[in-house]
């Protein structure tokens, strides 16, 4: 990025401030009908105690956006 929009670097790395790493978690203690791919998104948000997960895939987690009862570490 740093040599095709060097201006862009500095907005990056000013949005990176907010980001946290959280570690991997590939198994969930509930039950969810989600791939194999997309499972470990939802394990680690949820061991992370996020209130939010953001994604546009539409297609695997649009079903879990109706749900009230998916659970909250």
């Amino acid at each position: 990025m740093a040599q095709k929009r060097p201006a862009a670097q500095s907005v990056l790395e000013n949005l990176l401030t907010n980001v946290l790493v959280v570690p991997l978690i590939d198994q969930v203690n509930f039950s969810v009908d989600l791939n194999a791919k997309d499972l470990p998104v939802l394990a680690s948000a949820v061991a992370s105690g996020v209130r939010v997960l953001l994604t546009g895939d539409i297609r695997h987690f649009g079903p879990l956006m109706k749900l009230s009862d998916l659970p909250c570490a």
